[in-house]
């Protein structure tokens, strides 16, 4: 069984820890999801690709600031009425520039 959403792989830490049997492999497989886990909960982020339905509150205007999103597939308002792809672009907040991660949906004329 290999570490859920790992930021190591179990081959690495042993390569590291000098280990070369499997007698632990179960262990070191869990620490490191116990330890990619507290890295997730100390930056209040995660980096590792997930689907999932993610629900947001605008508190300004027609901007949207989210967690970190790689993509979206579909944008729904409040009444479930899609939003479509040309009506919103996706933005990245200085710090994310160089990233593939958006922090912003912006509403409005983007065609």
């Amino acid at each position: 069984m290999a570490p859920t959403n790992g930021y190591a792989t179990t081959a690495e830490l042993k390569a590291w820890l000098s280990i070369t049997n499997s007698t632990d492999d179960t262990l070191i497989d869990n620490a490191i999801t116990a330890a990619s886990r507290q890295i997730d909960g100390y930056t209040h982020r995660r980096y590792y690709a997930a689907t999932e339905t993610r629900h947001f509150t605008p508190v300004v205007g027609n901007s949207l600031l989210v967690d970190d999103l790689i993509s979206v597939t579909t944008l729904k308002q409040d009444n479930d009425e899609s939003i479509l792809f040309s009506e919103y672009a996706l933005q990245k907040r200085a710090e994310l520039q160089r990233s593939n991660f958006y922090a912003e949906v912006e509403h409005g004329s983007h065609g």
